[in-house]
């Protein structure tokens, strides 16, 4: 499980946990220690909801992820929504949809 909070002239937080189980039921709930992420389809092909409570690590320099370094631990909470504006393309030689977002 990986999630990162990123971008200009603010810290990194990430939340990566390797070992996480894989996520079950209908809501695709992940739980280990210091995490919860849950992923629910709301509406089939419109509309996606990740929720997210977890203990993340703040980096001031994003490259720190990459040698190992420790981060600053900070408490993360995301409840976000996707939804669709477009129409979902199938693909023919592959087992996905694509969904414009507007």
């Amino acid at each position: 499980m990986t999630a990162f909070v990123c971008g200009p002239d603010r810290p990194t937080v990430a939340i990566i946990d390797f070992a996480a189980p894989m996520p079950s039921g209908q809501e695709l709930t992940v739980a280990a220690d210091g995490l919860l992420a849950q992923h629910t389809c709301e509406e089939p092909l419109e509309r996606f909801r990740v929720r997210l409570e977890a203990t993340g690590e703040s980096h001031e320099d994003a490259a720190d992820l990459l040698t190992g370094a420790a981060g600053d631990r900070v408490p993360v909470s995301l409840d976000l929504t996707w939804q669709t504006l477009g129409e979902p393309y199938a693909y023919r030689v592959a087992t996905r949809y694509e969904i414009r977002a507007g």
